[in-house]
This record gives C-alpha cells, sequence and structure tokens, in this order.
C-alpha cells in the first residue's frame, strides 16, 4: 500500500502527472525535433531531461528559431518548442516562463539562453526532486 496520503494526491496531483510526462519517453510522432534551414532534423528530444541536455548543446541560433516572439498561431506548430512543452509534457507553466523570457525586449541573446537554459535545468531538477520524495513514501 502506498505511503502517499489522499491529501498529498489531491494537492500534488497534477504536479505528479507533469513530471511523469516530463520523464516519459515519448513515440517519434510526438518528439521535438530541432531543424536546420533546410528542415533537416539537427536533434530529436524525447523528454525534458534531453530537452536540457539539447538546450546546453545547440548554438543559439538553432535554439532561438524554435523559440517564436510572435504570434504562436501563425508558427508552424512543428517548429514551436513552446506548444511542444504544452501540449506534449503537459507543462503550461514551464512553456510560458519560457516564452516570457523570449518575448522580452531588454534581455540580450545571451540572456535569453542562459535564462532559457536555467529555467528549464530548474523544472527538471524539480520533477526529480518530487519523483525522489514520493519513491520514498512507497
Amino acid at each position: 500500500m502506498s505511503k502517499i496520503s489522499e491529501d498529498e494526491r489531491m494537492k500534488f496531483g497534477s504536479i505528479l502527472i507533469q513530471a511523469e510526462l516530463a520523464k516519459e519517453i515519448q513515440p517519434d510522432s510526438l518528439c521535438f525535433r530541432f531543424r536546420d534551414d533546410n528542415n533537416e532534423t539537427i536533434k530529436k528530444i524525447r523528454n525534458l531531461e534531453e530537452l536540457s541536455s539539447a538546450l546546453q548543446e545547440l548554438s543559439f541560433d538553432v535554439i532561438i528559431q524554435h523559440m517564436p516572439s510572435d504570434d504562436l498561431s501563425v508558427q508552424d506548430q512543428r517548429k514551436s518548442l513552446f506548444l511542444w512543452i504544452g501540449y506534449i509534457l503537459g507543462d503550461f507553466n514551464l512553456a510560458a516562463k519560457l516564452y516570457r523570457i523570449r518575448s522580452n525586449p531588454s534581455l540580450s541573446d545571451k540572456a535569453i539562453l542562459s535564462q532559457t537554459v536555467t529555467t528549464v535545468w530548474n523544472r527538471l531538477l524539480n520533477y526529480l526532486e518530487i519523483d525522489v520524495y514520493f519513491q520514498q513514501k512507497k
């Protein structure tokens, strides 16, 4: 029997779901693909951990072209990192945070990249901590 109380399930339910989705290896059809100017896949991302690593490896120019700062409705949805994070990983809060970082006109390219990497890394660590906490309670 699980040691997770009903109150904890109610309180942390959506976070637990997000943490699970963040770890889950997405099927090929739901992977995010960083693409070059010729629409060739540079890097395929299957979960939040792979995204965190890719953001530290790829160039700013590759990353930024997948982070549109204008109206998302007119963007090629396959190229929007924000939409993938929100709809596939189920983390609309993270998607919104990254969108705000990208849309801030006072940030330099270096600051956008740094804050993006840090935000994704912190979210991944939060999910790993939550996972460890609830694994210990089982």
